[in-house]
């Protein structure tokens, strides 16, 4: 497997991976089913990124979500 270094400029695919999660992975961390997230996605919620027939949600647009949902309920 190829890596790039992001300190010479490129992009690091481990990194990139790393940010990206699939339906399955985002449906596990909410602990509901993956058509809740499709739901949820086409609602706004999440935006996704569609490659091809792929869906990735980007880590840093969940951690966002959660973010605002904690701060709308009074929390952290």
């Amino acid at each position: 497997m190829r890596r790039f270094n992001l300190h010479e400029g490129a992009i690091n695919m481990t990194t990139i991976s790393d940010a990206l999660l699939t339906r399955k992975e985002l449906a596990q961390i909410f602990k509901v089913t993956p058509q809740t997230i499709v739901r949820w996605e086409h609602a706004g919620m999440f935006p996704a990124l569609h490659l091809g027939s792929r869906v990735r949600y980007r880590r840093q647009d969940v951690e966002a979500f959660i973010t605002k949902a904690q701060a709308a309920q009074g929390g952290v």
